[in-house]
Protein backbone atom coordinates (compact mmCIF):
# COMPACT_ATOMS: atom_id res chain seq x y z
CA UNK A 1 0.00 0.00 0.00
CA UNK A 2 2.92 2.68 1.10
CA UNK A 3 4.32 1.43 -2.41
CA UNK A 4 1.60 2.30 -4.29
CA UNK A 5 1.11 5.60 -2.30
CA UNK A 6 4.62 6.26 -3.43
CA UNK A 7 4.43 5.67 -6.74
CA UNK A 8 1.28 7.69 -6.81
CA UNK A 9 2.34 10.76 -5.49
CA UNK A 10 5.77 10.60 -8.29
CA UNK A 11 3.34 10.37 -10.99
CA UNK A 12 1.40 13.80 -9.30
CA UNK A 13 4.94 15.53 -9.28
CA UNK A 14 5.12 15.07 -12.75
CA UNK A 15 2.05 16.23 -13.83
CA UNK A 16 2.42 19.07 -11.41
CA UNK A 17 5.59 20.07 -12.66
CA UNK A 18 4.16 19.54 -16.79
CA UNK A 19 1.50 22.02 -15.50
CA UNK A 20 4.51 24.37 -14.18
CA UNK A 21 6.45 24.25 -17.24
CA UNK A 22 4.35 24.38 -19.83
CA UNK A 23 2.79 27.82 -18.31
CA UNK A 24 5.91 29.08 -17.76
CA UNK A 25 7.25 28.28 -21.14
CA UNK A 26 4.33 30.20 -22.73
CA UNK A 27 4.47 33.11 -20.50
CA UNK A 28 8.03 33.86 -20.61
CA UNK A 29 7.98 33.10 -24.50
CA UNK A 30 5.02 36.09 -24.86
CA UNK A 31 6.63 38.59 -22.53
CA UNK A 32 10.08 38.24 -23.75
CA UNK A 33 8.33 39.05 -27.44
CA UNK A 34 6.30 42.40 -26.07
CA UNK A 35 9.60 43.62 -23.84
CA UNK A 36 12.13 42.81 -26.74
CA UNK A 37 10.22 44.79 -29.49
CA UNK A 38 9.07 47.58 -27.49
CA UNK A 39 13.01 47.82 -26.14
CA UNK A 40 14.10 47.86 -30.15
CA UNK A 41 11.79 50.53 -30.75
CA UNK A 42 12.42 52.96 -28.58
CA UNK A 43 15.84 52.84 -28.10
CA UNK A 44 16.91 53.18 -31.86
CA UNK A 45 14.41 55.72 -32.16
CA UNK A 46 15.86 57.75 -29.44
CA UNK A 47 19.15 56.73 -30.54
CA UNK A 48 18.09 59.06 -34.05
CA UNK A 49 16.94 62.02 -32.49
CA UNK A 50 19.84 63.73 -32.68
CA UNK A 51 19.49 63.72 -36.68
CA UNK A 52 17.35 65.59 -38.37
CA UNK A 53 18.15 64.88 -41.82
CA UNK A 54 21.28 63.46 -43.78
CA UNK A 55 21.80 64.20 -47.04
CA UNK A 56 24.72 61.80 -48.80
CA UNK A 57 25.40 60.48 -52.77
CA UNK A 58 22.37 58.30 -54.27
CA UNK A 59 21.95 54.74 -52.96
CA UNK A 60 20.14 53.08 -50.09
CA UNK A 61 18.14 55.65 -47.97
CA UNK A 62 18.37 52.58 -45.39
CA UNK A 63 22.04 51.79 -45.50
CA UNK A 64 22.60 55.83 -45.30
CA UNK A 65 20.49 55.44 -42.01
CA UNK A 66 22.45 52.66 -40.45
CA UNK A 67 25.74 54.13 -41.30
CA UNK A 68 25.70 57.42 -40.52
CA UNK A 69 22.98 57.41 -37.32
CA UNK A 70 24.44 53.67 -35.77
CA UNK A 71 27.68 53.58 -37.56
CA UNK A 72 27.25 50.32 -38.89
CA UNK A 73 30.54 49.75 -40.82
CA UNK A 74 29.36 49.40 -43.96
CA UNK A 75 30.80 51.15 -47.73
CA UNK A 76 28.63 53.87 -48.76
CA UNK A 77 29.15 56.03 -52.21
CA UNK A 78 30.82 58.87 -51.53
CA UNK A 79 29.16 62.70 -51.85
CA UNK A 80 31.01 64.93 -53.36
CA UNK A 81 32.46 67.61 -51.82
CA UNK A 82 30.78 70.60 -53.44
CA UNK A 83 27.68 69.65 -51.62
CA UNK A 84 28.87 70.40 -48.45
CA UNK A 85 29.52 74.10 -49.34
CA UNK A 86 25.74 74.34 -51.01
CA UNK A 87 23.84 72.64 -48.05
CA UNK A 88 26.14 74.91 -45.54
CA UNK A 89 25.33 78.16 -47.54
CA UNK A 90 21.73 77.54 -47.71
CA UNK A 91 19.71 79.88 -45.93
CA UNK A 92 17.51 77.04 -44.47
CA UNK A 93 20.54 75.38 -42.65
CA UNK A 94 21.40 76.20 -39.13
CA UNK A 95 24.41 74.29 -38.98
CA UNK A 96 25.69 71.05 -41.17
CA UNK A 97 28.97 68.91 -40.16
CA UNK A 98 30.54 66.57 -43.15
CA UNK A 99 31.30 63.44 -42.17
CA UNK A 100 34.34 61.05 -43.17
CA UNK A 101 34.28 57.26 -42.53
CA UNK A 102 36.73 54.58 -43.22
CA UNK A 103 39.62 54.43 -40.44
CA UNK A 104 39.29 52.79 -36.67
CA UNK A 105 41.11 52.65 -33.42
CA UNK A 106 41.29 49.25 -32.03
CA UNK A 107 37.00 48.66 -32.89
CA UNK A 108 36.21 52.15 -32.37
CA UNK A 109 35.01 54.36 -35.53
CA UNK A 110 37.50 57.50 -36.22
CA UNK A 111 35.31 60.15 -37.47
CA UNK A 112 36.15 62.95 -39.55
CA UNK A 113 34.05 65.91 -38.96
CA UNK A 114 33.71 69.79 -37.65
CA UNK A 115 33.42 70.91 -34.31
CA UNK A 116 29.68 72.14 -34.61
CA UNK A 117 28.25 68.64 -34.93
CA UNK A 118 30.11 67.53 -31.59
CA UNK A 119 28.98 70.12 -29.29
CA UNK A 120 25.90 71.01 -31.70
CA UNK A 121 26.26 73.90 -32.27
CA UNK A 122 28.10 75.24 -28.83
CA UNK A 123 24.41 73.84 -27.55
CA UNK A 124 26.54 71.32 -25.69
CA UNK A 125 29.99 71.12 -23.33
CA UNK A 126 32.41 68.46 -23.41
CA UNK A 127 32.87 66.55 -20.34
CA UNK A 128 36.28 66.93 -20.12
CA UNK A 129 39.49 68.56 -21.76
CA UNK A 130 38.35 71.38 -25.24
CA UNK A 131 37.20 70.63 -28.99
CA UNK A 132 40.30 70.10 -31.19
CA UNK A 133 41.50 72.87 -33.11
CA UNK A 134 43.66 71.57 -36.47
CA UNK A 135 45.90 69.21 -37.15
CA UNK A 136 45.73 65.34 -35.82
CA UNK A 137 43.97 66.37 -32.27
CA UNK A 138 40.65 64.25 -31.25
CA UNK A 139 38.04 64.41 -29.18
CA UNK A 140 36.79 60.58 -27.90
CA UNK A 141 33.13 59.77 -26.86
CA UNK A 142 32.13 59.56 -23.74
CA UNK A 143 32.15 55.72 -23.49
CA UNK A 144 35.64 55.23 -26.43
CA UNK A 145 37.74 54.24 -23.00
CA UNK A 146 40.17 57.00 -24.44
CA UNK A 147 41.94 59.13 -21.60
CA UNK A 148 43.43 62.83 -22.59
CA UNK A 149 46.34 63.04 -23.84
CA UNK A 150 46.06 59.12 -25.01
CA UNK A 151 48.07 58.87 -28.59
CA UNK A 152 47.06 56.74 -31.04
CA UNK A 153 47.72 55.85 -35.08
CA UNK A 154 44.77 55.08 -36.84
CA UNK A 155 44.02 52.04 -38.56
CA UNK A 156 42.59 52.25 -42.61
CA UNK A 157 39.07 49.93 -41.91
CA UNK A 158 38.43 47.91 -39.31
CA UNK A 159 40.06 45.03 -37.59
CA UNK A 160 39.33 41.42 -39.06
CA UNK A 161 38.84 43.40 -42.92
CA UNK A 162 40.73 42.67 -46.03
CA UNK A 163 43.32 45.13 -46.73
CA UNK A 164 43.58 47.21 -43.13
CA UNK A 165 46.86 48.60 -43.03
CA UNK A 166 47.87 51.01 -40.33
CA UNK A 167 48.75 54.62 -41.04
CA UNK A 168 51.89 54.49 -39.57
CA UNK A 169 53.10 58.43 -39.98
CA UNK A 170 49.90 59.23 -38.16
CA UNK A 171 49.90 60.06 -34.59
CA UNK A 172 46.57 61.36 -33.21
CA UNK A 173 46.58 63.18 -29.42
CA UNK A 174 42.93 62.94 -27.65
CA UNK A 175 42.27 66.44 -26.11
CA UNK A 176 38.73 66.47 -25.30
CA UNK A 177 36.03 64.53 -24.29
CA UNK A 178 32.58 64.33 -26.04
CA UNK A 179 29.47 65.00 -24.49
CA UNK A 180 27.33 62.11 -23.99
CA UNK A 181 24.82 61.45 -26.78
CA UNK A 182 23.40 57.60 -25.62
CA UNK A 183 23.66 56.59 -29.14
CA UNK A 184 26.38 54.45 -30.83
CA UNK A 185 28.06 57.63 -31.24
CA UNK A 186 29.52 57.76 -28.04
CA UNK A 187 32.01 55.04 -28.79
CA UNK A 188 33.18 57.28 -31.89
CA UNK A 189 36.54 59.19 -31.93
CA UNK A 190 35.99 62.29 -33.69
CA UNK A 191 39.03 64.13 -35.42
CA UNK A 192 39.43 67.34 -38.08
CA UNK A 193 37.51 66.10 -41.44
CA UNK A 194 40.83 67.70 -42.93
CA UNK A 195 42.93 65.20 -41.45
CA UNK A 196 41.07 62.52 -43.00
CA UNK A 197 41.66 64.02 -45.79
CA UNK A 198 45.81 64.73 -45.40
CA UNK A 199 45.75 61.03 -44.17
CA UNK A 200 44.82 59.46 -47.34
CA UNK A 201 46.81 62.42 -49.35
CA UNK A 202 43.43 64.50 -50.28
CA UNK A 203 43.63 68.37 -51.35
CA UNK A 204 41.49 70.44 -49.31
CA UNK A 205 40.72 73.61 -47.85
CA UNK A 206 38.79 73.87 -44.11
CA UNK A 207 35.93 72.42 -43.21
CA UNK A 208 35.85 74.27 -39.61
CA UNK A 209 34.00 77.52 -40.71
CA UNK A 210 30.33 77.33 -40.05
CA UNK A 211 28.91 80.64 -42.82
CA UNK A 212 28.97 81.32 -46.17
CA UNK A 213 31.95 79.25 -46.65
CA UNK A 214 33.40 77.98 -50.04
CA UNK A 215 34.06 74.20 -50.12
CA UNK A 216 34.05 73.84 -53.86
CA UNK A 217 36.89 72.15 -54.27
CA UNK A 218 36.86 70.05 -51.33
CA UNK A 219 37.11 65.86 -51.66
CA UNK A 220 34.51 63.30 -51.12
CA UNK A 221 32.92 62.90 -48.25
CA UNK A 222 30.58 59.80 -46.59
CA UNK A 223 28.12 62.47 -45.80
CA UNK A 224 26.01 65.31 -44.48
CA UNK A 225 24.23 66.17 -41.31
CA UNK A 226 22.25 69.03 -41.31
CA UNK A 227 20.06 70.73 -38.66
CA UNK A 228 17.13 72.88 -40.33
CA UNK A 229 16.17 76.02 -38.93
CA UNK A 230 12.41 74.67 -39.24
CA UNK A 231 10.18 71.59 -40.28
CA UNK A 232 9.54 73.46 -42.98
CA UNK A 233 12.79 74.11 -43.89
CA UNK A 234 13.68 70.21 -43.12
CA UNK A 235 11.38 69.19 -46.00
CA UNK A 236 12.35 71.79 -48.31
CA UNK A 237 15.73 70.62 -48.10
CA UNK A 238 14.88 67.04 -48.48
CA UNK A 239 13.14 68.17 -52.10
CA UNK A 240 16.13 69.75 -53.26
CA UNK A 241 18.70 67.08 -52.30
CA UNK A 242 16.47 64.25 -52.65
CA UNK A 243 17.37 63.78 -57.08
CA UNK A 244 19.95 63.57 -59.11
CA UNK A 245 23.26 62.41 -57.31
CA UNK A 246 21.91 63.04 -54.03
CA UNK A 247 19.60 61.50 -51.76
CA UNK A 248 18.38 63.32 -48.53
CA UNK A 249 16.39 61.01 -46.27
CA UNK A 250 14.75 61.99 -42.65
CA UNK A 251 16.00 58.57 -40.31
CA UNK A 252 12.44 58.65 -38.45
CA UNK A 253 11.14 57.55 -41.68
CA UNK A 254 13.46 55.08 -42.45
CA UNK A 255 12.86 54.25 -38.85
CA UNK A 256 9.80 53.78 -39.21
CA UNK A 257 9.39 51.61 -42.36
CA UNK A 258 11.79 49.52 -40.71
CA UNK A 259 9.62 49.00 -37.60
CA UNK A 260 6.68 48.16 -40.43
CA UNK A 261 8.90 45.35 -41.70
CA UNK A 262 9.79 44.52 -37.59
CA UNK A 263 5.68 44.48 -36.81
CA UNK A 264 5.11 42.33 -39.93
CA UNK A 265 7.57 40.09 -37.88
CA UNK A 266 6.10 40.74 -34.76
CA UNK A 267 2.68 39.46 -35.74
CA UNK A 268 4.19 35.98 -36.88
CA UNK A 269 5.96 35.54 -33.15
CA UNK A 270 2.26 36.81 -31.91
CA UNK A 271 0.34 34.41 -33.85
CA UNK A 272 3.34 31.33 -32.70
CA UNK A 273 2.96 32.68 -29.50
CA UNK A 274 -1.28 32.77 -29.75
CA UNK A 275 -0.84 29.34 -30.98
CA UNK A 276 1.50 28.06 -28.79
CA UNK A 277 -1.25 29.14 -26.00
CA UNK A 278 -3.64 27.73 -27.56
CA UNK A 279 -1.69 24.24 -27.90
CA UNK A 280 -0.81 24.66 -23.65
CA UNK A 281 -4.27 25.06 -22.62
CA UNK A 282 -5.20 21.70 -24.52
CA UNK A 283 -2.42 20.00 -23.14
CA UNK A 284 -2.45 21.19 -19.53
CA UNK A 285 -6.27 20.49 -19.88
CA UNK A 286 -5.46 16.53 -20.64
CA UNK A 287 -2.58 16.96 -18.17
CA UNK A 288 -4.93 17.69 -15.45
CA UNK A 289 -7.72 14.91 -15.86
CA UNK A 290 -4.62 12.42 -15.75
CA UNK A 291 -3.24 14.84 -12.60
CA UNK A 292 -6.96 14.33 -11.24
CA UNK A 293 -6.80 10.85 -12.24
CA UNK A 294 -3.92 9.96 -9.95
CA UNK A 295 -5.97 12.24 -6.73
CA UNK A 296 -8.68 10.12 -6.87
CA UNK A 297 -7.74 8.64 -3.94
CA UNK A 298 -7.37 11.37 -1.90
CA UNK A 299 -10.86 12.62 -3.12
CA UNK A 300 -12.64 9.43 -2.27
CA UNK A 301 -10.89 9.67 1.05
CA UNK A 302 -12.17 13.58 1.49
CA UNK A 303 -15.89 12.16 0.23
CA UNK A 304 -15.63 9.24 2.62
CA UNK A 305 -14.89 11.46 5.12
CA UNK A 306 -18.17 13.70 4.69
CA UNK A 307 -16.69 16.63 2.06
CA UNK A 308 -18.98 18.02 0.23
CA UNK A 309 -19.18 18.90 -3.74
CA UNK A 310 -17.77 22.75 -3.16
CA UNK A 311 -15.57 21.91 -0.57
CA UNK A 312 -13.99 19.14 -3.28
CA UNK A 313 -14.05 21.48 -5.91
CA UNK A 314 -12.57 24.60 -4.08
CA UNK A 315 -9.23 22.26 -2.72
CA UNK A 316 -8.92 20.57 -6.15
CA UNK A 317 -9.19 24.28 -8.30
CA UNK A 318 -6.70 26.15 -5.85
CA UNK A 319 -4.37 23.26 -6.32
CA UNK A 320 -4.46 24.00 -10.12
CA UNK A 321 -4.39 27.40 -9.45
CA UNK A 322 -1.59 27.30 -7.31
CA UNK A 323 0.20 25.65 -9.86
CA UNK A 324 -0.25 28.33 -13.01
CA UNK A 325 0.50 31.21 -10.87
CA UNK A 326 3.69 29.33 -9.84
CA UNK A 327 4.83 28.87 -13.89
CA UNK A 328 3.14 32.13 -14.49
CA UNK A 329 5.74 33.64 -11.95
CA UNK A 330 8.70 31.58 -13.37
CA UNK A 331 7.67 32.54 -16.91
CA UNK A 332 7.61 36.07 -15.81
CA UNK A 333 11.21 36.24 -14.62
CA UNK A 334 12.54 34.45 -17.38
CA UNK A 335 11.03 36.46 -19.86
CA UNK A 336 12.08 40.02 -18.26
CA UNK A 337 15.42 38.68 -17.51
CA UNK A 338 15.86 36.89 -20.62
CA UNK A 339 14.66 40.29 -22.36
CA UNK A 340 17.03 42.02 -20.15
CA UNK A 341 19.89 39.86 -21.25
CA UNK A 342 19.69 40.06 -24.74
CA UNK A 343 19.24 44.02 -24.68
CA UNK A 344 22.57 43.90 -22.54
CA UNK A 345 23.96 42.34 -25.34
CA UNK A 346 22.65 44.27 -28.08
CA UNK A 347 23.71 47.53 -25.97
CA UNK A 348 27.31 46.39 -26.00
CA UNK A 349 27.38 45.46 -29.93
CA UNK A 350 25.53 48.53 -31.42
CA UNK A 351 27.11 50.90 -28.87
CA UNK A 352 23.98 52.43 -27.17
CA UNK A 353 21.08 51.36 -24.61
CA UNK A 354 18.44 49.06 -25.06
CA UNK A 355 16.23 49.98 -21.97
CA UNK A 356 13.69 47.32 -21.29
CA UNK A 357 10.87 48.12 -19.14
CA UNK A 358 7.64 46.76 -18.14
CA UNK A 359 3.89 47.55 -18.14
CA UNK A 360 0.70 46.58 -17.33
CA UNK A 361 -0.74 46.07 -20.60
CA UNK A 362 2.28 43.37 -21.43
CA UNK A 363 -0.14 41.05 -19.16
CA UNK A 364 -2.99 41.24 -21.22
CA UNK A 365 -2.36 38.25 -22.86
CA UNK A 366 -1.28 36.54 -20.24
CA UNK A 367 -3.99 37.46 -18.19
CA UNK A 368 -6.21 35.94 -21.52
CA UNK A 369 -4.45 33.15 -21.17
CA UNK A 370 -5.10 32.30 -17.62
CA UNK A 371 -8.77 33.36 -17.70
CA UNK A 372 -9.47 30.77 -21.05
CA UNK A 373 -7.46 28.13 -19.03
CA UNK A 374 -9.24 29.08 -15.96
CA UNK A 375 -12.48 28.31 -17.63
CA UNK A 376 -11.44 24.85 -18.69
CA UNK A 377 -9.85 23.63 -15.71
CA UNK A 378 -13.19 24.64 -13.68
CA UNK A 379 -14.73 21.31 -16.18
CA UNK A 380 -12.34 19.40 -15.21
CA UNK A 381 -12.02 20.22 -11.35
CA UNK A 382 -16.31 19.74 -11.39
CA UNK A 383 -15.91 16.47 -12.92
CA UNK A 384 -13.68 15.06 -10.02
CA UNK A 385 -16.32 14.85 -7.89
CA UNK A 386 -17.21 11.79 -10.60
CA UNK A 387 -15.79 8.93 -8.95
CA UNK A 388 -17.21 6.71 -6.54
CA UNK A 389 -15.74 6.52 -3.61
CA UNK A 390 -17.06 2.87 -2.18
CA UNK A 391 -15.58 1.56 -5.32
CA UNK A 392 -12.10 3.12 -5.42
CA UNK A 393 -11.44 2.98 -1.48
CA UNK A 394 -12.36 -0.97 -2.23
CA UNK A 395 -9.84 -1.78 -5.04
CA UNK A 396 -7.11 0.28 -3.73
CA UNK A 397 -7.25 -0.58 0.08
Amino acid sequence: MIELIWIDIKRMWFGALVIVVLTAGVVCFGLFITLQERALQESSARAAERFDLLIGAAGSETQLVLSVVYLHSAPLPLLDGKYYSDILNNPAVLWAAPIAFGDYYLNLPIIGTNAVFITNNNQSQLEKGRIFSSGFEAVAGAGAGLFIGQKFTPLHGSLGEFDTHLHEEIKYEVVGIAPRYNNAWDRAVFVPIESVWETHDLEHGSAQKKEHADFKNMPPISAVIVKPKSISDAYELRRIYKQGLTQAVFPAEILTKLYTMLGDISGILSKISLSAQSLAIFIITAVSMLYLKLKQRQIALLRAMGADFYRIFFLVWSGFMLLLFTGAIIGGALGILGAKFISSELSLSQGFEFEVFVKLQDFNSIIIFFAALSAVLLISCALSYRYCAADILRKNF
